[in-house]
């Protein structure tokens, strides 16, 4: 950032904090909260507190952006919980391809089975994350990820 965007510093529009994300939140009056490969490493139980101590600093303009793998379902499914989420649909593959595009795919499921073993922690699909927001306080809006990427971009609203 000092070296791309420096006025961005100085000018405080973009702050860098130190944070226990299970203690309370200390901005209260942020646009936008940013977690980028944070709710991986973490069991629903301890996503959601995380999610939660968020939600408590948050007030009705603040947007959270989740930046994270969203793993692909290996069958076509789009449940009413995603209907209302921009960027929901998405096909990977033709039929009678797998959606998630099988083997090419494999490293998003070892990055999940990596964290599971190693923090109890795990990737989530789609639904699973509208679920873990919804629990903490947040609906999921629009997700955004590049083309052949699993890795995306989860905008939350506070409910």
């Amino acid at each position: 950032w000092k070296a791309q965007c420096p006025e961005m510093l100085d000018s405080g529009r973009v702050v860098f904090q130190e944070h226990d994300f299970f203690a309370p939140q200390p901005i209260k009056d942020a646009d936008v909260f940013l977690l980028r490969a944070v709710l991986h490493d973490w069991p629903d139980r301890y996503a959601k507190r995380i999610l939660r101590r968020l939600r408590e600093a948050a007030e009705l303009g603040t947007r959270l952006i989740i930046a994270d793998h969203v793993l692909p379902l290996a069958f076509w499914d789009l449940p009413s919980v995603l209907a209302n989420v921009e960027g929901a649909e998405r096909t990977l593959a033709p039929a009678p391809l797998l959606p998630n595009l099988g083997k090419a795919s494999a490293n998003a499921y070892w990055m999940d089975l990596t964290m599971q073993a190693i923090f109890n922690g795990k990737e989530r699909t789609l639904r699973e994350m509208c679920a873990l927001a919804l629990s903490a306080g947040w609906r999921v809006v629009r997700v955004t990820r590049a083309e052949g990427s699993l890795f995306g971009h989860i905008v939350c609203v506070p409910i």
